[in-house]
């Protein structure tokens, strides 16, 4: 039982860090939802995926884009973890199909 307490909190924790940067708004902008997200993607890529959002220079762009509600996975080149929301965005489609 310890383990699943541990294992929440820790999820609990990636979810502060992923709503505190814009990776929590670009991932409801392409329709990912962030506890399917927390839940299938594997802690290491979560963890990727946070380091290079913190790290991202391309924010302004971002922005403009998450603001114009123009964020589509064929059209975020500008994105550190391009390739792999590409990769989410296409494997949620497969299931929803």
């Amino acid at each position: 039982m310890r383990n699943v307490i541990v294992g929440m909190e820790f999820r609990k924790n990636l979810a502060r860090k992923v709503d505190a940067l814009r990776l929590n708004k670009m991932l409801a902008a392409l329709g990912i939802d962030i506890n399917s997200y927390l839940h299938t993607e594997r802690v290491i890529d979560i963890e990727q995926h946070i380091d290079k959002c913190s790290a991202c220079q391309n924010t302004e762009t971002c922005d403009d884009q998450l603001a114009n509600g123009s964020v589509r996975a064929d059209n975020i080149d500008y994105c550190s973890n391009e390739e792999s929301l590409q990769h989410i965005v296409a494997g949620k489609a497969v299931h929803e199909s």
